[in-house]
């Protein structure tokens, strides 16, 4: 699961995030050469691929993972 919550809000609180705040998230956690990450949906793939996860953002149709940090965003 990913470990980048969402600072805006409490914790196990989740919401969408913005590219902005995945840019930060992702420097955070050590993502090198963020700039060649081009659009929210590949930035992602590669912080969950960091974390040891499964690149699956926007790519199932049917996630029941809601504790995701993602989730929300995901499925919208």
């Amino acid at each position: 699961m990913p470990q980048v919550p969402c600072r805006r809000h409490s914790k196990g609180e989740r919401c969408v995030i913005n590219v902005k705040e995945t840019k930060e998230n992702a420097k955070r956690i050590g993502l090198k050469s963020i700039s060649r990450y081009k659009g929210k949906e590949v930035l992602i793939h590669a912080v969950q691929e960091l974390e040891g996860n499964v690149a699956c953002f926007r790519r199932i149709s049917d996630c029941t993972l809601e504790q995701c940090a993602w989730y929300n965003d995901c499925e919208a």
